[in-house]
């Protein structure tokens, strides 16, 4: 009996279009060929089957489905992140990128709106920033953007149809549905992902570490930048109505945003880049370890 490749089998479901019953949202396409980063060889043997890879032909990021279901959110470490884990189920499916949004996908959005670009940091002792003016050094090109706030992260994804992803959605598409501490198990590996516990200088290419992609095969959920979600931070407060089984974002009624992930530059434990692990921020600061992934509802939603 012949074998198929996992590669090569998955590549057929996607073009015959297997991979989900009927059609699209407007915008996508299952024609990887459209991803503003080429996907590299063996990639998607890391994306379970039915995760349904497709591209947003506008901003070309590379996007997976993630089911809906019983999940972990939270740990024990801290009293903001609930006190306790917490099995809880998301009411929707939804898709995520499998990667941060680049460099060179920003420049797409800055050159088609007249956007400010990401070229100041607003930290102190912070790095110079990347980008000078509208221009990043080519050799950029497919490292995550930063210097992006909130709110400019917002506007690119009101720009590329998409938005960004809930706390609870960014934590099951890391973590799965195993409660894992990392993405890709529980035993940390700093060599696995980019961070200051490494001792990392910069940001890396979106591609890189596959060896630590989560259970749905999406790079650095944990390290490279921190990544900014939809929702308002307002620490223990939020584990209540998670507890409660409302995972809706907090939308108002704070004066911080969720980040999650930790990132190059900030990250000097390995409790700083856990699944579980919140972060915050002024929605209208910049920095230098900050960027974001863009997620979309499913029609309907």
């Amino acid at each position: 009996m012949t074998r198929i490749p996992v590669v090569a089998l998955v590549l057929a479901l996607v073009h015959t279009g297997m991979a989900q019953q009927g059609g699209l949202p407007a915008g996508l396409t299952r024609d990887l060929s459209e991803a503003a980063v080429a996907v590299p060889a063996g990639m998607l043997d890391g994306v379970p089957l039915g995760c349904d890879p497709v591209v947003n032909v506008k901003d070309g990021s590379l996007l997976v489905r993630i089911p809906g279901g019983q999940f972990i959110i939270g740990s024990d470490r801290w009293p903001e992140e609930g006190g306790e884990a917490l099995t809880v189920a998301l009411d929707h499916d939804f898709y995520i990128a499998v990667h941060e949004i680049t460099n060179a996908q920003y420049k797409r959005f800055v050159d088609a709106t007249s956007h400010r670009p990401p070229d100041a940091y607003d930290g102190e002792g912070e790095p110079a920033p990347v980008w000078q003016g509208n221009a990043f050094p080519p050799d950029q090109a497919d490292h995550p953007v930063t210097g992006v706030s909130w709110e400019d992260a917002d506007a690119y994804c009101r720009w590329a149809g998409l938005r960004l992803p809930t706390e609870p959605e960014w934590e099951k598409a890391a973590r799965g549905e195993d409660g894992r501490t990392w993405p890709w198990g529980n035993e940390f590996d700093e060599g696995r992902c980019r961070s200051a516990v490494g001792e990392r200088a910069a940001t890396g290419r979106v591609y890189e570490h596959p060896e630590g992609r989560s259970p749905y095969g999406l790079f650095a959920m944990a390290g490279n930048v921190a990544e900014w979600c939809l929702d308002w931070y307002d620490a223990a407060n939020d584990y209540e109505a998670y507890r409660r089984g409302d995972l809706s974002p907090r939308l108002q009624g704070a004066e911080l945003r969720v980040t999650r992930g930790g990132g190059w530059h900030n990250a000097e434990f390995d409790w700083m880049l856990r699944t579980s692990q919140r972060g915050h921020c002024a929605p209208g600061e910049r920095h230098c370890e900050i960027g974001f992934r863009v997620a979309m509802s499913l029609p309907g939603q």
